[in-house]
């Protein structure tokens, strides 16, 4: 990314990156086999970076570590969901 781009050439980029994304997290989830109470945290990971392209920009712009808020929990004290974002 040393010479600017249009913004047709950065739409194909956060495409291609995004796509890349979803793949390598499918794999990772395959490899690392998380328990019950990672999913929530995986799947907001997921479906912050698969929101929107300037989504996308920002997580291949930081170092990757997430930042997570709005936890749900059951009547038993399970978490059901939460939603990621980066700083």
């Amino acid at each position: 990314m040393d010479r600017p781009m249009n913004l047709a050439q950065w739409g194909e980029y956060v495409d291609g990156a995004r796509a890349a994304a979803v793949k390598l997290i499918d794999e990772y989830v395959r490899a690392r086999k998380p328990t019950k109470a990672d999913m929530p945290y995986l799947n907001a990971e997921l479906a912050y970076i698969t929101a929107s392209k300037d989504n996308m920009w920002k997580w291949l712009q930081s170092d990757g570590k997430f930042h997570y808020r709005n936890h749900v929990r059951d009547k038993k004290g399970k978490l059901i969901c939460v939603e990621a974002y980066l700083p």
